[in-house]
């Protein structure tokens, strides 16, 4: 009986440590704050916004009145709908809507699985330094676009919360035909 317990009593001890250990911080909350629908005529589609302590991300669902996009970052028309996206930036900082727009270099990476484009940047908003990323790609035979702007010098930086939060999100999205 005492052996039974002293295993048990280890096992216990064990377990808790192991838990103790290997919890990590944790995960950063981004509370869903809006939807938006666009012209649909237009294959302009929809939009989530979501807030944290840290900035926003604002997550866009569009086909450019398509529905037949190659998956990831290979169709013939993913780069030119890419710089699209980041002309849009460019855009806003000659409207004068942010100011010192620095863009960054622009990757392809593979989050949770899915391939993006992704490009980083930073610029001025109200005075204050903001650190931004925007990720493409195409699902499902749409385009799926992540954009989040946090505050300067995050910690952790725009990069690891941007794909934290989009490796969550993308679990959570149904795929065509489930």
């Amino acid at each position: 009986m005492k052996t039974l317990f002293a295993l048990l009593v280890g096992l216990l001890v064990a377990v808790g440590c192991n838990a103790q250990t290997s919890a990590g911080p944790a995960p950063i909350v981004w509370t869903f704050a809006g939807s938006r629908s666009y012209d649909e005529s237009q294959g302009l589609g929809n939009s989530q916004h979501f807030s944290s302590s840290f900035g926003v991300i604002d997550v866009y669902s569009y086909g450019l009145k398509r529905t037949d996009w190659i998956n990831g970052t290979s169709d013939p028309q993913f780069a030119k709908e890419f710089a699209a996206t980041l002309e849009g930036l460019s855009q806003l900082a000659a409207q004068g809507l942010l100011s010192d727009l620095k863009p960054g270099p622009t990757r392809d990476v593979t989050v949770a699985g899915q391939p993006f484009r992704a490009a980083t940047f930073n610029f001025t908003l109200k005075g204050r330094p903001r650190d931004s990323a925007v990720y493409l790609t195409a699902r499902d035979g749409q385009l799926l676009k992540y954009r989040i702007t946090v505050l300067g010098d995050s910690s952790p930086g725009v990069i690891k919360l941007a794909e934290g939060f989009i490796a969550r999100d993308l679990s959570s999205r149904p795929t065509r035909g489930h």
